[in-house]
């Protein structure tokens, strides 16, 4: 079956015209070396190839994202993807917590930004975590496009895997959650404080913070503004992380709506397979593949299953071809004239 993005003119009934306005967003995840950020970058070469506006975005410290559009985005700017009339694509700078790469402090804590949520904090609270960094660059992208006067329709965020993602999207519901709790205590007893100005400007900072937290918070939770795809191989290991993801995502109100299964290798010709290692190995993702069904098929989520290929999905004729397959199996069941997702 084919992803299925949730995003409909019935689900758009329920937003404001602000909500309206916004870009789309599809968070993808997975355990490290399943394939995500090929995954992640075929679908929306894809979609961007149907016409729609799309930006891709990676958080992962680890990028391969440009390794796969074949291009250079080491920059950490927003560039425009070759062979694409309104594809964008970017690898945020990675530098220390609280340091860019050159000492100055300009990546990751934001320098002089007014905006970044970092400079926002102050030292209300211990140095920023890892966690704060991916919320921070998904900002940093959303703000650079409105510089640029920028218009996307979708945006794709290529993960980092699933444990620090999950991390990452948990960070501003409980720092909001925090924020509001410290918030009411202070409220309580202000009557009996001394407030000097630089308390009260904490307290501004608190307020603003809080406010950013719940903003972001609001656009993960809402399905007809985000959702989750899930890439798992089909492994033992990999199927238990994908699972505690999924529950994870599900107890904090993040709508997970798709699982990618990649890099299956044939069932039905188990019985022909001259390499008895090859063999074995079909059998145990046979195995798997079951685990899954059982697992999460009950569920309200679309499983997508992608054959093991024997070459590499890069550059945009590849990658668009197995985001045509990702929508639409059935459109290009000779997959394994495309390449292998990696």
């Amino acid at each position: 079956m084919g992803i299925r993005l949730p995003f409909s003119a019935e689900l758009d009934k329920g937003l404001d015209w602000k909500a309206l306005l916004m870009p789309k967003i599809v968070i993808f995840s997975g355990k490290g070396g399943v394939g995500k950020t090929t995954i992640t970058a075929a679908l929306a070469s894809a979609r961007a190839r149907l016409g729609r506006r799309i930006i891709v975005v990676s958080v992962d410290p680890a990028h391969s994202l440009g390794d796969s559009l074949c291009m250079d985005l080491s920059d950490g700017l927003i560039h425009p993807v070759p062979g694409f009339s309104a594809m964008l694509a970017q690898e945020p700078r990675i530098a220390s917590v609280g340091a860019s790469a050159e000492g100055n402090g300009s990546v990751r804590d934001g320098g002089d930004d007014p905006e970044s949520v970092q400079r926002l904090l102050g030292d209300i609270f211990l140095p920023a975590s890892e966690e704060l960094t991916v919320i921070q660059d998904i900002i940093r992208t959303w703000r650079m496009l409105r510089e640029m006067r920028a218009t996307v329709d979708e945006i794709y965020i290529d993960g980092s895997p699933s444990g620090h993602m999950l991390r990452s999207l948990r960070f501003p519901f409980r720092m909001n959650e925090y924020l509001g709790k410290l918030g009411n205590f202070l409220g309580g007893i202000k009557r009996i404080l001394v407030y000097d100005a630089k308390k009260r400007e904490d307290l501004k900072k608190r307020a603003m913070v809080a406010e950013s937290f719940k903003t972001f918070m609001d656009i993960l939770s809402n399905p007809a503004l985000a959702t989750t795809v899930l890439v798992t191989i089909p492994e033992t290991m990999a199927l238990a992380e994908t699972e505690r993801t999924y529950e994870a995502l599900e107890a904090i109100g993040i709508h997970v709506t798709n699982l990618v299964v990649n890099k299956i290798r044939d069932p039905g010709s188990i019985e022909g397979m001259a390499c008895p290692f090859c063999a074995e190995r079909a059998r145990n993702e046979a195995t798997v593949l079951q685990q899954i069904n059982d697992s999460l098929g009950s569920k309200d989520i679309t499983i997508t299953r992608v054959p093991l290929l024997d070459h590499e999905i890069r550059g945009t004729d590849a990658l668009v071809e197995m985001g045509n397959f990702l929508l639409d199996p059935g459109r290009s069941r000779d997959c394994h004239s495309a390449r292998t997702a990696t």
